[in-house]
């Protein structure tokens, strides 16, 4: 999300037209995947990454002729090839790259980017399709949103049955106006976090949330540790006791909750609340018997049933972490494996593609 929110703003800034470069498919190992984008402006500067640094300098200059001739560019890198002296040499890759290049007017940021800021400032799911390949040149470009063009969406869904249920992207091939067409369907799924507690080794936290991309809520009773300067990027701060904070708040799948109150009693209020909502992840921060203590005070004495199969305590990976600032990492990471339903093992012990 940070990528396109950066892309979004250098377009909204500069008064002159760019190119987007978007990565749409690819063929065996590669640095980024599809829906990874790059704004290459005019003046030659680069936003955002679409490989390892090998491809951005190619790019830059083809992006050059497609603002000289106006229009979309599907751009094909071959580095699997052993003849290919340019790009399949020692650039620790060995797949192929598609990316497609569309021009941008001067301070006219592109609708599905638009549908995209829309997504994460309303903290909704959505879904683009968009044509990178086609045997009419006039339909490489086009782009789909989610609850328009519906005759669209349900060719892409006949074609890929579980589409709609996978938090990825995915290439589907269907034929549009009679013709055949291969579709970039990006998943659109906003990442937000929630965080009880507003204690020191909260502020790596919520900054390292934002370097992400993510959304983030904090919340604390007191409004002195609960401040503007002390969270300056905190997109919503909650000032309120843990017994009414869901008063304030409505959570969500896709919220992850992080709990760092440094406080029993509040932190067994918190659990007791986050019991009646559907959130993916609870991060207990604190030993794990102190994490089952309060489990068991929630059903002994509230009569209250509780399902730890979303709670993380103690929180975050192991990784050694002493610092908040380690802390913050290992936490970062343990969310990022939940929401890429991943282990967080050592990637070394895995068999075959890591994606």
């Amino acid at each position: 999300m940070k990528e396109i929110h950066d892309i979004i703003g250098k377009i909204r800034k500069i008064q002159q037209r760019a190119v987007l470069a978007t990565v749409v498919h690819i063929k065996g190992s590669t640095y980024r995947r599809p829906g990874a984008r790059m704004l290459v402006t005019e003046s030659q500067e680069l936003v955002g990454a679409i490989s390892g640094g090998c491809l951005e300098e190619d790019v830059r200059k083809k992006s050059q002729q497609v603002l000289e001739e106006n229009h979309v560019q599907l751009v094909t890198y071959d580095m699997m090839s052993d003849d290919d002296i340019v790009w399949g040499l020692g650039l620790g890759c060995n797949g192929v790259v598609q990316v497609l290049l569309e021009p941008v007017m001067a301070n006219e940021v592109p609708r599905e980017l638009q549908f995209v800021e829309d997504c994460y400032q309303n903290e909704k799911a959505g879904f683009i399709a968009m044509i990178f390949e086609a045997q009419r040149q006039e339909l490489v470009g086009r782009k789909y949103i989610y609850g328009e063009d519906d005759d669209i969406w349900q060719k892409i869904q006949k074609a890929k049955p579980q589409i709609f249920e996978q938090n990825k992207n995915s290439v589907v091939e269907i034929e549009i106006d009679n013709v055949a067409c291969k579709v970039l369907v990006e998943s659109i799924m906003p990442t937000t976090v929630v965080v009880f507690g507003a204690g020191f080794d909260a502020v790596p936290v919520v900054e390292f949330c934002k370097n992400l991309g993510w959304k983030v809520i904090i919340c604390d009773p007191r409004e002195t540790y609960l401040n503007a300067e002390r969270f300056p990027r905190a997109d919503k701060r909650i000032v309120a006791h843990p017994k009414v904070v869901d008063q304030h708040l409505k959570l969500q799948p896709h919220h992850f909750v992080i709990v760092m109150t440094h406080n029993y009693h509040n932190d067994l209020q918190v659990l007791k609340q986050l019991q009646s909502t559907p959130v993916s992840y609870i991060g207990m921060l604190g030993p794990k018997t102190r994490t089952q203590r309060i489990i068991d005070e929630i059903q002994e004495k509230a009569q209250q049933q509780v399902d730890s199969t979303n709670i993380f305590g103690p929180i975050g990976l192991d990784i050694g972490s002493e610092t908040p600032e380690e802390i913050a990492t290992a936490i970062i990471a343990e969310i990022l494996a939940v929401k890429n339903q991943r282990n967080g093992g050592y990637l070394r012990q895995y068999e075959g593609s890591i994606h």
